[in-house]
């Protein structure tokens, strides 16, 4: 795709985005050149695109006002920063990149990631007048990372809502998926022991996106 192309698509995204209150984009790991992991007979990048078109179809059926954003189609290749850029541009309320495995033994394990390189960080008081380098875009909503994690973390604990998969807990790290955004980020990695498990990570992923955002 040629720069002015996407610049174009960036645009036009802009504009349709002025009509919801609640912005989500979905990062599927994985692109034409970078496959992911192995799972079975396919790859993680399959895997995390048909998982985040699904949760995009069914946020939009279900909370009105609220516009799903998928950073890439089958076929794309994503350069280094596009994704960073293109979240930073349009602002989401909530930036998700979802990572897949293959683990063999049952429950799956799922843990829940933000950006962070210091713990103190968490504490820091952002300055919109002062020049932040790319590696420090994250301290912009770096609380609010925090908090998306912990809300989604206290959601996937409970096997009412999330039967399948036991929530290992959440981490701050220098997570290189999340490098360069801005806006509250979260990266979650889960294991699948058959290809189809991502499945049943839906509804316990629409229940972190109710809790987290449409409660507030």
């Amino acid at each position: 795709m040629s720069l002015n192309r996407i610049l174009l698509y960036i645009f036009l995204c802009n504009i349709n985005l002025i009509a919801y209150s609640i912005t989500i984009m979905i990062d599927p790991l994985g692109d034409a050149k970078y496959t992911g992991c192995e799972i079975e007979d396919t790859f993680e990048r399959s895997l995390t695109l048909q998982c985040a078109q699904r949760l995009k179809q069914i946020i939009e059926e279900t909370f009105s006002n609220t516009k799903v954003v998928i950073t890439r189609n089958a076929g794309d290749t994503i350069q280094q920063l596009q994704n960073a850029s293109y979240a930073n541009r349009i602002n989401p309320d909530l930036y998700i990149c979802l990572s897949f495995y293959h683990q063999k033994s049952i429950p799956g394990h799922i843990a829940i990631f933000y950006y962070l390189e210091n713990s103190i960080d968490t504490q820091h008081a952002y300055n919109p007048l002062h020049f932040y380098h790319v590696s420090q875009a994250y301290l912009k909503n770096v609380a609010s990372s925090k908090q998306f994690a912990l809300k989604a973390a206290a959601v996937l604990k409970q096997k009412s809502i999330n039967p399948h998969f036991l929530c290992i807990g959440t981490f701050g790290i220098p997570c290189m998926p999340l490098f360069g955004i801005q806006p509250p980020a979260l990266f979650i990695q889960a294991g699948l022991a058959h290809k189809n498990n991502w499945k049943y990570l839906i509804d316990p992923i629409i229940e972190v996106i109710n809790t987290s955002l449409m409660r507030n």
